[in-house]
Parts: C-alpha cells; sequence; structure tokens
C-alpha cells in the first residue's frame, strides 16, 4: 500500500514531459539523414562526455541498373563503406561537440561499449552484423590505435565489454549454436545459443575464451569486475516462453566459483549489473506483468550472489530500464522507457531511488513518437550524464540524444563561458608569490613522480617547490581548468580529522583569497564544496570500512569549514559563505596513487570545487 501511495505520489506531483529545450539546458541532439543512436556513455578526466552507438548512412546516388535479391544486398552495392558504422561522438561542458568519428568497415557495425583503458585512450566494443565481435583501441583524437575482429564460425554479438583491475577487459556476448556435428564442444555451443567470453590483457591481446551454458538459449549480458581480478557475469537462459535472470562469479581464469538463477515466472531480462557503494551488487532486469508487458526488476545480491532484496515495481505500462548508476549519497537512478501500450508513443524514462529500491522521484522526457535513454554515468559533480535516442525532434528519424540531469531531476546547465574569467581570476589572486608557476600538462594533484589519474586536455597552474618558499606558501596550489582547487597541505594524519597549526596558518592565506576572487562573480556560484577523503585504511569488513571512512572524511570537510568561519578577514561574507558552502565526506571512492599504488598519505586530503548555477 505504502508503495501504491508512493507511485501515485510520483505520478501526480513530479511526473513532467519536457516538450521544448531551453537554450541554457546541457542537452543535445546529433543526427544526420538516417538513424543515429546511443549506447554507451563516459566521463572523461577532464570533465568532457563521450557516447558510442552507430549512425546510419546511405549514398543517394542513383545505383546502376541491376537486379537485388533483398534490400540488404541493395544498399550494399550503394556503397561499400556507408551503411551502420560505430559512432564515437565527445562533448565539452558547453554541450559542442569536440570529437565525432565513425568507423569505415565493408561490414556494417554497432558500437555497444565505450571504456578508457590504462593508457587514457578509448576502448570500444560492438559487433558486425554478419556475427563477428569488436573491440577497438582509440586515441584522443580519435584516431585507431588497433581494430581486432575476433569471434566463431557462427553468428557472434557483443553486448558488454567490462574494464577489469588489471587494466585488462573482457567482451562479454553471445554465440549461436553451430549445427556442424564436426565442430568441437566449443565451436558447436551447448544449446541454441551459449554465453561468450573473450579476456583480453591491456594491450589488446587475447588471454582466454570460452563458452558457458545449457541446453537452453543463453545470452550474456553485462558484467562488473570483481576485487579478486575476476568479475561477476550477468546473462539470461531461455526456454520456450519463459526465461530467467543469471548470475555467475567468473575468476581471472574464466572459471566459474558460483551460479546463481532468480527466477521468475514468464519472460524475464537482465539488462545491467553495477557495484553499490557498501560492495554488493545490483542487477537491473525486467519482468512480464498481467498484461505481458515489460516492467521494472531490481534486484541486490551480495558477493556470492545471495539476494539481499528483490524489488519489483507493477505497473500497467510496458516500460523497462536499460542502464543504471549509483550516486555519492548511495541512491540509484536508472533510465529507458515509458509506454502505455504498443501503440502510444514511448517517453524516454529516468527514475530515481534511494538505497533500498524506494522510488524518489521519476521524470519522463520526448515530444510524441518514440525517444528512450539507453545509457546513464555518474559525473564528478553528482549529476548523470544520459544518452539515447530521439525521433519526437527529426522527421521520423532516430537522433542521438545526449543530456545532464541533477540528482532532484533538474536539467544541468550548460558551463558558462564566463568559468575561464573565474579561472584567470583565481589564478592571479592564488599564484600571486614570487614562486614560479609553470603549466602541468597532466590533470594531477602530486609531483611529477606521482600520479592519480593520467588525464588529457586539462591544464593544471601549480606552484613549483622552492627551498626559499615559506612552507605554508602556495607552491602548494593546484588549480584546475574545470574550477577544482587543491592544497597538498591539507591532508590528515590517518583517522584524524583535527586541524594542525599548519592547517590553519595555510587557510588563514588560502581562504581569504579564494573569496575575494569569487565575490564578483557570486551571483553565478551555486556552491563551494569542500570535498573530504580518506585512505582505505581501518581495522573493519568492507561495508563498515567504508561508512566510517564516509565519516570521516565529512568530519574532515566540516573541520576546514569550521575553522573558514572564524577567520577575521572575511566574517564580513559569512551570510554569502553561509548559502554557498557545503560539505562533501567521499571515503576512500576517490584514492591518490603512487606508482599504481595507494598513496595513502595524499590520499587523506581535502579539496576544493566551485559550482557554478
Amino acid at each position: 500500500m505504502k508503495l501504491f501511495l508512493l507511485s501515485l505520489f510520483i505520478s501526480t506531483s513530479l511526473y513532467a514531459l519536457i516538450s521544448e529545450f531551453k537554450s541554457d539546458d546541457y542537452q543535445i541532439i546529433i543526427g544526420k539523414h538516417f538513424d543515429d543512436e546511443a549506447y554507451d556513455i563516459i566521463e572523461d578526466h577532464d570533465h568532457s562526455i563521450s557516447v558510442i552507438g552507430y549512425t546510419q548512412d546511405f549514398s543517394r546516388q542513383e545505383p546502376k541498373a541491376h537486379s537485388y535479391r533483398n534490400a540488404f544486398d541493395y544498399l550494399s552495392s550503394i556503397n561499400t563503406h556507408n551503411g551502420e558504422q560505430l559512432r564515437l561522438v565527445s562533448l565539452d561542458m558547453q554541450a559542442q561537440i569536440l570529437l565525432d568519428k565513425s568507423f569505415s568497415l565493408s561490414d556494417y557495425n554497432r558500437g555497444t561499449q565505450i571504456l578508457k583503458d590504462a593508457y587514457n585512450r578509448y576502448l570500444l566494443g560492438g559487433y558486425t552484423h554478419n556475427g563477428q565481435m569488436l573491440i577497438s583501441s582509440v586515441d584522443i583524437n580519435g584516431e585507431e590505435v588497433y581494430l581486432k575482429q575476433f569471434g566463431t564460425a557462427n553468428f557472434d554479438r557483443l553486448h558488454a565489454l567490462v574494464q577489469l583491475n588489471d587494466g585488462g577487459s573482457v567482451a562479454i556476448g553471445t554465440s549461436q549454436t553451430s549445427r556442424n556435428r564436426h565442430d568441437d564442444i566449443f565451436v558447436q555451443g551447448l544449446g541454441r545459443s551459449d554465453v561468450y567470453l573473450v579476456n583480453f590483457d591491456k594491450y589488446g591481446q587475447i588471454r582466454w575464451k570460452k563458452k558457458y551454458g545449457s541446453p537452453k538459449k543463453d545470452t550474456g549480458k553485462d558484467g562488473v569486475a570483481s576485487h579478486d581480478g575476476g568479475f561477476i557475469l550477468l546473462s539470461t537462459s531461455e526456454d520456450g516462453n519463459s526465461s530467467e535472470i543469471i548470475a555467475a562469479k567468473i575468476n581471472d581464469t574464466g572459471n566459474t566459483s558460483w551460479i546463481k538463477s532468480y527466477p521468475k515466472p514468464g519472460r524475464n531480462k537482465a539488462y545491467k549489473i553495477i557495484q553499490t557503494l557498501q560492495g554488493d551488487y545490483l542487477i537491473l532486469g525486467s519482468f512480464e506483468n498481467k498484461n505481458a508487458q515489460d516492467n521494472i526488476r531490481l534486484i541486490k545480491i551480495d558477493k556470492e550472489g545471495n539476494t539481499l532484496w528483490e524489488k519489483n515495481y507493477y505497473t500497467n505500462a510496458n516500460e523497462s530500464l536499460y542502464d543504471l548508476s549509483v550516486d555519492q549519497k548511495g541512491n540509484i537512478i536508472g533510465v529507458g522507457y515509458t509506454q502505455g501500450d504498443a501503440q502510444s508513443d514511448m517517453d524516454a524514462l529516468v527514475r530515481y531511488y534511494d538505497h533500498k529500491g524506494i522510488p524518489i522521484w521519476e521524470r519522463s522526457f520526448g515530444k510524441d513518437r518514440q525517444d528512450t535513454f539507453r545509457t546513464v554515468t555518474l559525473l564528478h559533480d553528482n549529476s548523470f550524464a544520459i544518452a539515447g535516442f530521439t525521433n519526437s525532434y527529426a522527421d521520423k528519424k532516430r537522433q542521438i540524444w545526449v543530456l545532464k540531469i541533477n540528482d532532484d531531476g533538474s536539467l544541468v546547465k550548460k558551463q558558462h563561458s564566463i568559468t575561464k574569467d573565474i579561472y584567470s581570476d583565481l589564478q592571479g589572486k592564488l599564484m600571486d608569490d614570487s614562486t614560479p608557476v609553470h603549466i602541468n600538462k597532466e590533470n594531477t594533484y602530486l609531483p611529477s613522480s606521482s600520479t592519480r589519474h593520467k588525464t588529457d586536455n586539462t591544464d593544471v597552474i601549480k606552484h613549483s617547490t622552492s627551498s626559499t618558499t615559506p612552507k605554508n606558501s602556495f607552491h602548494d596550489v593546484a588549480l584546475f581548468k574545470d574550477l577544482r582547487i587543491t592544497h597538498d597541505g591539507l591532508v590528515f594524519k590517518q583517522g584524524s580529522s583535527t586541524l594542525t597549526a599548519e592547517h590553519k596558518q595555510i587557510l588563514e592565506r588560502f581562504i581569504p583569497k579564494l573569496i575575494e576572487s569569487l565575490l564578483p562573480y557570486k551571483d553565478k556560484i551555486k556552491n563551494i564544496k569542500i570535498k573530504g577523503h580518506t585512505s582505505t585504511e581501518w581495522n573493519a569488513p568492507d561495508t563498515q570500512r567504508y561508512l566510517n571512512n564516509a565519516q570521516l572524511s565529512n568530519n574532515r570537510a566540516m573541520s576546514v569549514l569550521n575553522y573558514s568561519y572564524q577567520i577575521e578577514q572575511i566574517k564580513p561574507q559569512q551570510k554569502w559563505m553561509s548559502e554557498i558552502f557545503t560539505t562533501d565526506g567521499y571515503s576512500y571512492s576517490d584514492l591518490i596513487y603512487l606508482n599504481d599504488k595507494e598513496d595513502k598519505i595524499r590520499s587523506r586530503r581535502v579539496e576544493f570545487e566551485i559550482i557554478l548555477k
């Protein structure tokens, strides 16, 4: 009853339909003459976003007189490299296109997954329409490093590409069964189709490939890396008019540690599996309601595949979510579609749940015709980037649709051009010591011997260390183009959130300069976040360790905020500070690394981030 009342509240008070674009909203539609669609999205280290999918481009030239047996042969004859091709698009903070590349293969193909590899290159996954899997490494300029087509002699399809903890990846998909009795069991398969896994090292070389399945029709859908070098596999097993969701733990050599099924009568589909902040796993699927329509299903499991809770969201509409993400609060966001019946328009759907799967809000997007979101990713500021397709705003053609949404359901605004002005003023105020300034092309907090994340396209202004510079000077400040600010002196002892005398000296110099720099832009500033972080140290089970560190990290941010309010120079601005300063504790979710190992000292830090309206 409570769930019904909550659903009623959602539908009556928060259900909103976007029919018009506002020029300052972060959303963009990208398309050509034929269908275009996005399947996966990521955020880059410089806070640009990249989407992968496909584009269609059929030549309009008149073909030579010839007889064709089917439309596919006709389209192929028009232009060998036209038709459906994988497409990669990158967008900046203003929703401007930075990169737009598509493949030119003789076989029609589609992109399904995008990752960033250990070398800061794109790792793309997809498949050709004649049954081969694809994996490609592409540099930041869209230039191909390598392209591999692989698979059996049967019809194979890649559904997911999962990044492993050692820098490698695993392609997850399905392979149809051979009918040739002379084929071995791997080539032939066990049932109508089998789960097909191919494991790659970080250089793109195949380490192993295996098939898994039963006499039924088995399909590999998704996976998520586990801490021991393996991964959790998500699949479905279909037999006639019924199907069930399956999860399995696969170790680093491809052997199965456990297999669990999550049966429910009727037709069940699996779409996504992700890891939660507590280290458990969340499965996204759908089930068949009494009207034979798809409805949303969420299942939370532990590390052994045991069900912790399950939610089945019954409605009289046809609706599914295709992708999930968990935000910094542990809440869940899902994207997909909703449709009243088979003949009605399809609207893109966003639904937001708490960590127990209780709905908080939902929004539908679209105007008329067919609109669907297929992918969502969490961004650095706890907003989300979403992509899919729309034909509400085109002449009956699907076009790529990308937008950003906040955790309250409102659309994110495009980054202001004023960001450059704020960056310049901060640079002038914070870097006014006599110590020389240099540009660090790697977006890193640490000296060149250390790395956090190797990145590109983001300059960092950072003072160089000098033996003549006072210990609490600004030679430790790093200023990022996305308006993040770090100070290497604002690190804490293990388990401590108490400010030292040196911390206080740093804040007494830093905070007044920060406030002075930002006052001219106070009407444009939404928040100044003080972000606390920890190392992984804490002698407790994983869940409790994370939660204890979450409290510690927030205490560190609060200590900085409390002392900042006491600084005499900024007391006239205390009212404004109370409106814009916020604190967040990130536990050990954003560690700093030194030579590929956790830098525990540097990870115990506090950072600042300026968020514009």
